[in-house]
């Protein structure tokens, strides 16, 4: 069975930012945004689409992706150490938890301190919509979500509580998660 379109193009999205990181860390050289742009292409054309489909989510995948590249990816501060960091020998007590982040970067290297990028294709999420605070997010929220304690209400945040989790209790990741 095919992918929708739309998670044809988060995939391609996701490719393009992997290969732009992989390069940095790889040769120290950041890709140009040409190259970032190929990448995506590369990647869009290997999801099966329609051809109306292909040209909307070329194009909007080129404006998003440029933007990012400048709002981020130029950033000197934001320097990738790793792309798509798998975590496959983690436990909790005798709990075996895997999953994957798409980057992590330096916060502070002296300190080792980094942060965890899941990337999102979606529209931006402010605090309040990761906290579940917002009316619409709330909205989206199951019976059973309402139910638990607010601590770990909503999606976006138990997301990125459990890559917290993850990366404390990976033994090979010397890394502090801010």
């Amino acid at each position: 069975r095919t992918k929708a379109a739309n998670l044809g193009y988060g995939s391609a999205m996701h490719k393009a930012l992997e290969l732009a990181n992989r390069q940095f860390i790889e040769t120290n050289t950041l890709a140009n945004l040409d190259q970032v742009l190929v990448y995506y292409r590369q990647a869009l054309e290997k999801e099966l689409m329609n051809e109306t489909d292909f040209n909307r989510w070329l194009e909007k995948g080129q404006e998003a992706l440029k933007i990012y590249y400048h709002q981020r990816l130029v950033d000197a501060a934001a320097v990738p150490l790793q792309a798509e960091r798998g975590f496959y020998s983690v436990y909790l007590n005798d709990v075996r938890l895997t999953g994957k982040v798409d980057r992590v970067e330096w916060v502070d290297q002296a300190k080792k301190w980094v942060r965890v990028i899941d990337y999102k294709t979606g529209k931006p999420r402010t605090m309040n919509d990761i906290l579940a605070m917002t009316k619409t997010s709330q909205k989206y929220l199951t019976e059973t979500e309402l139910q638990l304690p607010e601590a770990v209400r909503g999606p976006y945040k138990r997301q990125l509580l459990f890559y917290k989790i993850l990366t404390d209790l990976d033994p090979s990741f010397p890394y502090q998660v801010q």
